[in-house]
């Protein structure tokens, strides 16, 4: 339930030819204000459209050293056949750990701080590119990628994907649920790497170097 200043109009589900009445509650006034013609439909508004927005401020949170993730996808928002959304954000220091996304390309959107993305492709090759609050990040469908804060704000961005949901590939994951034998021969690395992969699936990860500070996070 939201309070209210006094003297401050407070939106009711009624029209001006005297149809519907006061809602006495318990409701939550800011979101009837956000959502003007679902509180009092237009006359024409049969109501059989679906919703067509879902507030990231719904969906939960995704914690770790580094930062937080939350996403929207068609779970959240049945509508959304096409489309799924991440917001994201990294502290100095944290880092969005190597991985891909095996049904569909990615768009980010920078809205702040600045970050580091190195993005892998087929026969060795790879590229680096800085962005900025403002710039847009592009991903090929299926291309291993990480990236990282690499100034002293928060990096904080949005992930668009043309898909209807939000599917990634944890690398150490991957290595951490395949036979260490094979991981070792394949990649010849010794037991020191791989007993500090872990199973669980962990978003964002703070970069060697930087301490946890329950402060700053």
């Amino acid at each position: 339930m939201t309070s209210h200043k006094k003297g401050e109009r407070i939106p009711e589900p009624m029209r001006g030819d005297g149809t519907g009445w006061f809602d006495l509650g318990p409701r939550n006034i800011e979101r009837d204000r956000q959502n003007p013609n679902m509180l009092v439909p237009p006359v024409t508004d049969a109501g059989l459209l679906p919703n067509l927005k879902f507030s990231f401020s719904d969906a939960t949170m995704t914690l770790n050293h580094g930062g937080w993730s939350r996403e929207v996808t068609v779970r959240e928002l049945p509508v959304a056949t096409t489309l799924a959304g991440v917001n994201m954000a990294l502290t100095p220091g944290g880092v969005r750990e190597l991985h891909w996304h095996p049904n569909n390309d990615k768009w980010q959107y920078y809205i702040s701080g600045q970050a580091r993305m190195t993005v892998f492709a087929g026969n060795g090759t790879a590229r680096t590119f800085d962005y900025r609050a403002g710039d847009v990040g592009y991903v090929p469908f299926a291309t291993g990628h990480y990236f990282q804060n690499t100034g002293n704000e928060t990096v904080w961005f949005l992930e668009m994907f043309k898909s209807d949901r939000f599917v990634d590939v944890s690398l150490n994951q991957w290595m951490a649920l395949t036979p260490h034998e094979l991981v070792a021969s394949n990649l010849n690395v010794g037991p020191e790497l791989l007993d500090a992969l872990r199973k669980q699936k962990w978003p964002v990860v703070k970069y060697p170097g930087y301490g946890y500070d329950p402060d700053r996070g």
